[in-house]
């Protein structure tokens, strides 16, 4: 059985579409995973318990969106079972060499290290701005805002849901 730990949330299926059982996944992350893997999905079933489903097909829709038919949904009588279904896939599948940025990543429950601070923390929520994405980070039993940006990350594990930050320490005295 595949951890949910070892693998990546792609997104949600949103809503059905058509009448041939396809399904719309609102994607969180901003690259071709379907090139990566296309083989399988894994659908978040009941908090943690992954299924795997195989698509026979999908299409791009807006950027932000893919249509989806599985070819091996088990429960073909209730559709409405997998609507707001998070969809993940194994974090093994992706190489090393895939230009995913951090920005791209639900980084919801990432561990965040700051090596020359000497301080740890865990994303709690991330606040998507206009200009800018803020991760609320829980460090020492405080709530501390980090813009998201690329001149403060230094390094990233997507494998072990780890991202290194290089942040002045003035940043964190102003939360």
């Amino acid at each position: 059985m595949i951890n949910k730990n070892d693998c990546l949330k792609i997104g949600t299926i949103k809503r059905k579409f058509g009448k041939n059982d396809e399904f719309i996944l609102a994607l969180c992350v901003d690259f071709d995973f379907f090139s990566i893997a296309n083989d399988i999905l894994l659908l978040d079933i009941n908090k943690g318990d992954l299924l795997p489903v195989f698509p026979s097909s999908y299409t791009e829709k807006p950027p932000s969106e893919m249509k989806v038919i599985f070819e091996n949904r088990p429960d073909n009588d209730n559709i409405d079972y997998y609507l707001n279904k998070n969809v993940f896939i194994p974090k093994i599948l992706i190489p090393k060499e895939t230009n995913i940025l951090p920005s791209q990543l639900d980084l919801t429950g990432w561990t965040v290290s700051m090596p020359s601070l000497n301080k740890k923390g865990k994303v709690t929520d991330i606040i998507n701005n206009k200009h800018q994405q803020l991760l609320v980070t829980e460090i020492d039993n405080h709530e501390v805002l980090i813009p998201l940006h690329e001149d403060l990350i230094t390094d990233f594990d997507i494998k072990n849901e780890l991202i290194f930050l290089d942040v002045p320490i003035d940043l964190l005295n102003l939360n």
